[in-house]
């Protein structure tokens, strides 16, 4: 899985929950800036 650039899009699109939550992970871990502003501007 490509864990550059992760997009809410993407988490959403994701074929399973376990790919969600890993892409979810993997924006913390890139320190995506998640607040509600950012996340609205995402979609």
């Amino acid at each position: 899985m490509n864990n550059k650039g992760v997009k809410l899009r993407d988490i959403y699109e994701a074929s399973n929950q376990k790919d969600a939550f890993y892409l979810m992970l993997n924006m913390a871990n890139n320190n995506a800036a998640l607040t509600i502003d950012n996340i609205l501007k995402s979609q």
